[in-house]
């Protein structure tokens, strides 16, 4: 026999109690954002957006939810868990009563002590059952803790820009050196590396990647190899970065590194002396020119059976003689008389010589001046300074010529 109206009130009665608000006849749930609700004849279940929590970090923050009584009469509630003697998370209340359409708040919390220390997704289950007199209504409150393990913490410590000088021939320039630290919480492992932007051949790192637990922290050191290269300015960028992470902007640390080289500087009136380059390698020099300016080399090689060779360019780096001299044991001599006044360079090729020793010197006339007689012969083989020191009378008088670096002194 069909009841009809009786299985309709048997229904209302039996889908009120559930986790809601806003309650009419049924099972609802006043949801927030991202809630997921699965409803049945007699159950209802609301699942949490799951809660991506980090290993070790502080505890997610309570979750709040209505109970929902959706009958006209009183029900008394009880919960149980699953799995059971979860003990880092814990709702509030557990069991009560709800009046006829009342509303209670459970609120879950969690121990960060308890905490899983194993990653995973962890599942636990609240279902509160509603005394009833034909059958349980049942609403499960469902949460899925998703416990991730800590990223390691990228540090870098050492200089945030580098900028060195170097002139060619001089010793290397001192290495800089970057310490890599991970700083995350304890038990974590750093992937670490750095790279060149752009790569260069001047300035290598060691370590360029490594691996590195909690605290403590490894050295990447920096060194110059600057064979070859010319006079300019050259710069690259360290980029360090952690490999699991390498989109993390709180997580990486670029270094800008400049190198400015400078040819060595040759001032007329002195002697340069050098050792010549090794094989395919070359050196170039500075000198700054007086137009007649007369400058003699001298070049004699030690071991090897090719020709050195001496280049002079302009101020705009036109080549404006090209000395090549034979192989000797002695020095074997050629001159060179600037036409104009300016920065000339002068370059010095091996080629192919192993061993072997340049020199470089200036020589011009000194000026004709009234200077008394044992000094009117008087020549440089250097670009001597004159100074002289007018007098009235040279009888009983005292006077003083100086030539850089010797003083002649005579009393008439």
């Amino acid at each position: 026999m069909n009841h009809p109206r009786l299985v309709s009130a048997l229904v209302a009665t039996t889908l009120g109690f559930a986790f809601a608000a806003d309650a009419v006849a049924g099972i609802t749930f006043n949801q927030v954002a991202g809630d997921t609700f699965v409803a049945g004849p007699t159950s209802s279940t609301l699942t949490i957006p799951t809660i991506n929590w980090v290993i070790g970090t502080t505890a997610p923050t309570n979750v709040v939810r209505g109970l929902k009584n959706g009958e006209a009469i009183a029900r008394t509630y009880t919960s149980t868990e699953n799995p059971v003697n979860t003990l880092w998370i814990n709702p509030t209340p557990q069991s009560g009563t709800l009046v006829a359409s009342g509303t209670t708040n459970v609120s879950v919390s969690f121990v960060a002590a308890l905490m899983p220390t194993t990653p995973g997704i962890y599942n636990v289950k609240y279902t509160y059952t509603a005394a009833a007199a034909t059958e349980p209504k049942i609403a499960i409150l469902e949460f899925n803790i998703n416990a991730i393990l800590p990223l390691p913490k990228l540090s870098v410590a050492g200089p945030l820009n580098v900028e060195t000088q170097y002139t060619v021939g001089d010793p290397l320039p001192s290495g800089q050196s970057w310490t890599v630290v991970n700083s995350g919480v304890s038990g974590t492992s750093l992937n670490w590396a750095v790279t060149e932007d752009p790569e260069v051949s001047w300035f290598s790192l060691t370590p360029t990647s490594g691996t590195q637990p909690t605290g403590g922290g490894i050295n990447s050191v920096g060194s110059f190899d600057l064979a070859g290269l010319t006079a300019g300015t050259y710069s690259t960028t360290l980029k360090f970065r952690n490999t699991d992470a390498p989109n993390d902007a709180t997580q990486s640390f670029d270094f800008p590194v400049t190198l400015i080289v400078a040819n060595p500087k040759f001032i007329p009136g002195q002697r340069l002396i050098g050792s010549i380059p090794t094989p395919e390698k070359l050196r170039t020099i500075d000198v700054d020119v007086l137009a007649g300016l007369k400058m003699t080399f001298r070049i004699k090689t030690t071991v090897g059976n090719l020709k050195p060779r001496i280049q002079i360019l302009d101020s705009q780096g036109a080549e404006l003689k090209t000395f090549v001299f034979k192989a000797s044991k002695k020095f074997k001599k050629k001159a060179f008389t600037f036409a104009n006044t300016g920065t000339h360079a002068i370059r010095i090729f091996g080629d192919g010589v192993t061993t072997g020793e340049f020199e470089i010197t200036t020589q011009r006339k000194l000026p004709k001046l009234a200077l008394p007689r044992s000094l009117k012969n008087v020549t440089a083989s250097e670009d001597y300074l004159i100074v002289e020191v007018p007098v009235l009378s040279l009888k009983g008088a005292l006077l003083n010529v100086n030539v850089v670096g010797t003083t002649f002194t005579r009393t008439r």
